[in-house]
């Protein structure tokens, strides 16, 4: 029911957030009245950001040659989370790595050698033009784009995120298996195998996300069935394709470096890092300004993705009293991505709720 405020502020959206939300930061961390909810809600929020987490790193581990792996991105993960979570307005909205995201850092991959760059630093300045950017954005008022997003709007990116999910997961069940292909002479039983089992997981998913609907059980089991479907789906076709005649030779899965000895991980040509990113070894001045254009499309990619994830997460079906802060909350993002570039970690934004 907020009117639309005008453009170009100079730090007055900053300033009325943090008015409106500076009162109510003592009571984010009051006593809960429930403490198993809280409880509840973190195991949810655990399972739903690390398991794409671990799928995305896998991505991005191919992409940039084990440069980014599932080691920086869980870090990241914790990191972010723990930042955004102290210092931002709505802290409901949970950041993590997303599928455009891992797409587009390992594009930064192959742009970093275009101009004849090492890939840290070009990471790191990569990061730094990002933030710089999150952080004119919210000083300057252009946050108030956000108003001129209508439920449509919403919808049709929830629709464009759901498309391109099922598009990769088909793609990458059905195009190993060279359907039509009669020369090809590799083995296709591994890859008929993750059609399968993939086929399983959905069908499983699928059910198990109506469960609350069933007449069979008590209503907290049908509860925790429907909110922890996918975690639960996720242990059962793993354990699946362990089982002889199902563990073939072939089958990709998700591997996790374990134990991890708090290292950044060693890439594929065996080189290893430091923690600490140095910005400018290895990098000429082409380089640190070409780092602008991956930047400023992941900075396009997180006003879009981190504000429609901030609407939704506060939609007037959630009856929240506290009131939004959008300015500071995009403010607070841009923090977040600065340590991302100082340790070499890759930067998230808002999940879809």
């Amino acid at each position: 029911n907020q009117k639309p405020e005008k453009f170009f502020q100079l730090f007055t959206g900053m300033r009325q957030d943090l008015a409106a939300r500076l009162p109510h930061y003592k009571s984010d961390w009051s006593k809960p009245r429930s403490v198993f909810t809280v409880i509840n809600a973190i195991f949810f929020a655990f399972v739903v950001q690390l398991i794409p987490a671990l799928i995305f790193a896998e991505l991005m581990d191919k992409q940039t040659k084990g440069n980014l792996a599932a080691a920086e991105t869980l870090l990241s993960a914790g990191i972010i989370g723990i930042i955004y979570a102290l210092i931002s307005g709505q802290p409901l909205t949970l950041l993590g790595i997303t599928g455009p995201v891992a797409i587009l850092l390992g594009t930064s991959y192959g742009l970093a050698e275009q101009f004849d760059s090492d890939y840290w630093p070009f990471f790191w300045w990569l990061c730094i033009w990002t933030a710089i950017l999150h952080f004119v954005t919210a000083i300057t008022g252009i946050v108030n784009f956000v108003w001129h997003i209508s439920p449509f709007t919403t919808q049709i990116f929830e629709f464009f995120i759901a498309s391109s999910f099922i598009y990769e997961s088909i793609r990458d069940l059905v195009e190993p298996i060279h359907f039509g292909d009669a020369g090809y002479e590799g083995d296709r039983a591994p890859h008929y195998a993750s059609l399968v089992i993939g086929m399983l997981a959905f069908s499983m998913c699928w059910r198990l996300h109506f469960a609350e609907t069933w007449t069979l059980f008590p209503r907290q089991v049908r509860t925790f069935l429907t909110s922890y479907n996918m975690a639960i789906v996720v242990i059962i076709v793993t354990a699946l394709s362990f089982l002889p005649g199902a563990d073939l030779q072939g089958i990709e899965r998700v591997h996790v470096v374990a134990p991890w000895d708090w290292q950044p991980s060693v890439n594929q040509a065996g080189e290893t890092r430091g923690w600490i990113v140095h910005p400018t070894e290895g990098i000429s001045t082409k380089g640190i300004f070409g780092a602008l254009f991956p930047a400023f499309m992941l900075y396009l990619l997180f006003f879009i993705d981190h504000n429609i994830s901030s609407i939704l997460t506060q939609a007037p079906k959630y009856n929240l009293k506290k009131p939004a802060s959008y300015h500071w909350d995009f403010f607070c993002l841009g923090v977040t991505i600065v340590p991302c570039g100082i340790l070499g970690l890759p930067p998230g934004s808002g999940l879809i709720p």
